[in-house]
């Protein structure tokens, strides 16, 4: 008899002490385990392992912002759980979160610190690394990720020294620059090159063209009012390029024409349409005949050949005739 009183008090202790002690993760024939997270500053996600027994239902709760989802937030026995937040904007800081996961009765309840890193310096801009533009004057803003200071620097490959502004050039974190380009006034792609330059040393790299204007066109020159010495010649032209000044060269020669080497008459005004009246022209002579514009940047162009006949003129009393 005074075995089994003794076997009892000894159950009931042993029952007391259990349903009293959850040092272990175990209330009862419950039991529920985790462990603290890290994570790297550039991780966006970390992976949570509970431990837990076949009859424990479990739930994870949060409340720290930074925090963008947890899945799943609840599950019975074990489980894996995805925790999924941003990269550390701080290049310095590490910043941390606190989870809490308890059991249904809340009998059983761990608290778990997930801690990420400082972030590694970053830079980050959108796009290919290249970025477009037409001829015509235009501005874009470019956004830039980052977490630290940072810098632009401008190198011009090609093209006018100021065909590019770039605004601000310098900015912390997350930011945006503003590209404005001018009008490019000739028949030549312009590009640059944007460095943007962290503190510690990360860098970005974007490529900037703008696209060469097309180049002038001319109608092939209309020939009228011809003479025995002369004839008038008009043609007209359009271009986006400004054009310094215009005219007619001719030759009785056919091949490439050229207003340096050939006989060049200049309109008075550098304007659509062009007007230019010869003279002095030898009589029943073939000329060819060619509009032409200058630009600004001193290009020229041409248009098609015309040719030009000039009348026969009839023999007159002042004459010479030699008979055959």
């Amino acid at each position: 008899m005074m075995k089994n009183i003794l076997l009892f008090i000894a159950v009931l202790t042993f029952m007391a002490c259990s349903s009293g002690d959850d040092s272990g993760g175990t209330v009862g024939n419950e039991y529920l385990n985790v462990g603290n997270v890290d994570a790297r500053g550039d991780q966006t996600s970390a992976t949570l392992n509970v431990d837990a027994s076949p009859n424990c239902e479990w739930t994870i709760t949060w409340n720290d912002t930074w925090i963008t989802n947890i899945s799943p937030t609840s599950k019975r026995g074990n489980g894996t759980v995805t925790i999924s937040f941003g990269v550390n904007p701080s290049s310095k800081e590490s910043r941390t979160a606190i989870l809490t996961v308890s059991n249904a009765s809340k009998s059983i309840t761990r608290t778990i610190t997930l801690t990420q890193a400082a972030s590694s310096e970053y830079i980050e801009i959108s796009g290919d690394g290249t970025l477009n533009f037409g001829y015509i004057a235009d501005s874009r803003i470019v956004p830039i990720r980052s977490n630290t200071r940072w810098e632009v620097e401008v190198t011009i490959t090609n093209g006018s020294s100021d065909w590019l502004q770039v605004s601000p050039t310098a900015g912390s974190n997350d930011g945006n620059i503003t590209l404005t380009t001018k009008d490019n006034n000739s028949i030549v792609e312009q590009s640059a090159k944007l460095t943007i330059k962290g503190t510690g040393g990360a860098n970005r790299e974007l490529t900037v063209i703008q696209s060469a204007a097309p180049e002038p066109t001319l109608t092939r020159p209309q020939i009228t009012n011809e003479t025995t010495d002369g004839a008038v010649v008009s043609f007209t032209f359009d271009s986006v390029i400004p054009i310094a000044s215009c005219g007619i060269c001719y030759t009785t020669e056919q091949g490439n024409p050229d207003h340096t080497k050939d006989i060049t008459l200049t309109a008075t005004a550098a304007t659509s349409p062009v007007t230019v009246t010869i003279t002095g022209l030898v009589s029943s002579t073939t000329y060819y005949v060619y509009g032409y514009v200058i630009t600004n940047a001193g290009t020229s162009f041409y248009s098609e050949v015309a040719t030009l006949k000039t009348v026969s003129r009839w023999p007159s009393e002042d004459d010479i005739i030699t008979p055959n």
